[in-house]
């Protein structure tokens, strides 16, 4: 009996390690997407092109950004990040 039930706490244990691996790459994912076009933005912007219409596609960004890691957090109901309207980095509870 004792090897059943420790059977069964291992396999829990291992369906959370899988879950949290899947969030985290989930979220790496959005946020390393986050950077690479905001570094791209930042170029622009070094280049002299149109900053205002760079800075309403970071805002679009970010919209995307909080959209995307807002379907993580539904998907896991768990915590994760999120940009505020400041660009301040909160939680998602």
């Amino acid at each position: 009996m004792l090897n059943e039930i420790s059977e069964i706490n291992w396999k829990s244990e291992l369906k959370k390690i899988n879950k949290k691996q899947e969030k985290d790459r989930e979220v790496y994912q959005i946020l390393d997407m986050f950077i690479n076009v905001m570094t791209t933005m930042f170029q622009r912007i070094m280049n002299d092109e149109n900053i205002d219409e760079i800075y309403r596609s970071m805002i679009e960004l970010k919209t995307y950004t909080n959209k995307s890691l807002t379907n993580v957090y539904n998907r896991f109901k768990n915590v994760v990040l999120r940009f505020n309207d400041d660009w301040s980095i909160g939680k998602i509870k």
